[in-house]
């Protein structure tokens, strides 16, 4: 969304870093008098030469073996290496331990890695990399927590950071210093830099901004950061508590593609832009560029400020945060009525088609997190149109202020919380009961469950089969979708991204078929992006006959010819949003 990039949603913390350096010496003679002796030191030498890392453990107490805290979808394993003569890695019920070979305690513990920029799906980097080698750490996958041998709260330890990179900086949460720095972590960890790029800092933010970032993102990025900031403090009527780290980097700028990744942990937003294609500008890109920034912007308030604690309720943040973009993205004059009704289209149409048949809430353990974002843009439209039905100066952004205004003390809020503003805000309780259905029971119809939300408001969904008055997203989602189909089909897997006017596929190893990079523009007569639709439905009844297909170039120079092995899905119905007045957010609630 991009990326996975699995939100997971932390509370707010101040990280102050010591102001003195810490010498390389021995680690233990590096440890106050004044630590817990529940803590694990964790002694970090970053060699930039070698873009490599070494790591020493330095226990509170004699221990048999260890265990992460995360439970990561890095491949430690094979990334981290130990000392495989005194140390073998073992799991036990899920969790990841390191234990001693012979049986022995022990107190310490060493262990190296490569920096590695594989990207693991739904869960953070372990490294992010910028242009000019500087990097970032993701701590929280080195951290340790109670080993299964022993799960007393007592003993759970804390984690201490020791981090030495010689002629670098070290930075993170605002601070910034050379050589060396303290931190003792909590939650769920946080990116620490290691580099020489000369922060960007203004009364809202500081930002390590990527050297060879476009120049046009950059322009764009610095004049969008200030004013969502004031737009999102004016909209929820709640100012920051805190001054936010953003880090920004540029990656793959060779290939020939363009996507975005990012995240937000306490108190910081990481940003990725990929592709070489993002060196030239265009209004598809703006608008993309845009969309990122909003919504990861909107996790500053809705998911570190104020957060829902339940994880598998994320629909509540990742949905606002869509509804946030997009409102966002039509008040400051990015999108026009039309486009702003069809992100809403989209993302209704996704949750419909993807939701499956478990609650909404049961997403995140099925794997379906993007449901979140789909599923709870929906419900922020459904929340949003019965609030303008009741009071049409009302808005979504009215729900959110009155809610984190009742939630000001905690800061933390949950579904019901949600629902019970819904109700008052909008005079009725049937929305909110019919939403509360769908997050949380299994089995309901996704269709009906969807359309039912806006009775008796002035949004109405409709059925349409007409290929010609769906939008080009469309288009493009199933033209893309028939070419998965395929490859789906003959190599049990796919690889392709869409282009803006044809598919790429990406080679796949073990295939039979798919054996080269190929640029497909046509599914026989249908271009896959223009006539997308069109193109699922040839393949569909190909299908069923069992007759052969063409794959083609932009020429119409056939590529290849495959045959179908097999039915495939039939396309699904598609929810067309019939308005009875402008789709267009009323000002926040006024004191």
């Amino acid at each position: 969304m991009h990326k996975v990039i699995s939100h997971l949603l932390v509370t707010f913390l101040i990280i102050a870093l010591s102001s003195t350096s810490h010498s390389e010496t021995n680690p233990k003679e590096t440890r106050s008098g004044t630590e817990s002796s529940n803590e694990v030191a964790i002694h970090v030498y970053y060699e930039q030469e070698s873009d490599s890392w070494r790591l020493q453990y330095e226990l509170p107490s004699m221990v048999p073996q260890i265990a992460f805290s995360r439970p990561s979808k890095v491949d430690r394993q094979n990334i981290f290496q130990i000392n495989k003569t005194k140390f073998n890695w073992h799991t036990e019920n899920g969790q990841l331990l390191i234990k001693s070979k012979d049986g022995s305690l022990f107190d310490s513990l060493e262990l190296s890695f490569n920096s590695n920029y594989q990207v693991p799906q739904g869960d953070y980097n372990l490294n992010v990399q910028f242009s000019d080698g500087s990097l970032l750490l993701y701590s929280n996958h080195l951290s340790l927590a109670a080993s299964s041998h022993d799960k007393t709260e007592k003993k759970r330890p804390l984690n201490r950071y020791y981090f030495n990179a010689p002629k670098q900086h070290i930075a993170f949460m605002g601070q910034y210093q050379k050589g060396s720095a303290q931190w003792l972590e909590s939650d769920n960890g946080s990116y620490i830099y290691f580099g020489n790029i000369k922060p960007i800092e203004d009364k809202n933010l500081v930002a390590f901004i990527d050297p060879n970032l476009p120049p046009w993102v950059l322009k764009q990025t610095e004049a969008t950061l200030p004013q969502l900031f004031s737009f999102y403090q004016e909209k929820t009527k709640q100012k920051l508590n805190f001054k936010p780290v953003i880090f920004f980097n540029y990656a793959d700028q060779e290939q020939s593609f363009s996507n975005y990744s990012g995240g937000v942990l306490s108190g910081l937003m990481q940003l990725t832009l990929n592709g070489r294609n993002w060196q030239q500008k265009t209004p598809q890109l703006e608008q993309q560029l845009f969309q990122f920034l909003t919504h990861e912007t909107a996790h500053f308030w809705n998911g570190q400020m104020f957060y829902n604690v339940n994880q598998k309720q994320a629909w509540l943040a990742e949905g606002a945060a869509d509804a946030f973009a997009f409102f966002s993205m039509y008040e400051l004059g990015l999108l026009n009525d039309n486009e702003l009704q069809a992100k809403f289209e989209l993302a209704i149409n996704e949750c419909v088609l993807n939701k499956g048949n478990e609650a909404l809430n049961q997403s995140m353990q099925i794997g379906r997190y993007r449901n979140y974002y789909t599923c709870g843009a929906s419900i922020a439209l459904a929340s949003h149109a019965a609030l303008q039905k009741h009071n049409p100066h009302r808005s979504l952004f009215d729900l959110w202020a009155i809610l984190f205004k009742e939630n000001i003390k905690d800061k933390s809020y949950n579904q019901d919380e949600y629902f019970s503003v819904l109700k008052k805000l909008s005079g009725q309780t049937n929305t909110a009961d019919l939403i509360s259905q769908f997050v949380n029971e299994a089995e309901t119809n996704n269709l009906n469950a969807v359309v039912n939300w806006f009775e008796n408001t002035n949004i109405k969904l409709q059925i349409s089969d007409n290929s010609l008055e769906q939008p080009k997203f469309r288009q493009q989602y199933w033209g893309k979708q028939a070419i998965i189909e395929l490859m789906n089909m003959h190599c049990l897997g796919h690889s392709l991204y869409q282009q803006q006017d044809h598919v790429k596929t990406a080679a796949m190893r073990h295939c039979h078929v798919f054996t080269e990079d190929m640029s497909i523009y046509y599914l026989n007569n249908k271009h896959l992006v223009n006539e997308g639709i069109d193109a699922y439905r040839i393949l569909q009844s190909s299908c069923q006959t069992k007759q052969a297909l063409l794959l083609k170039d932009q020429n119409q120079t056939p590529l290849m010819e495959l045959p179908c092995t097999r039915p495939i899905a039939e396309l699904p119905p598609y929810l067309k949003l019939k308005l009875t007045q402008p789709l267009v957010p009323t000002t926040a609630l006024s004191e």
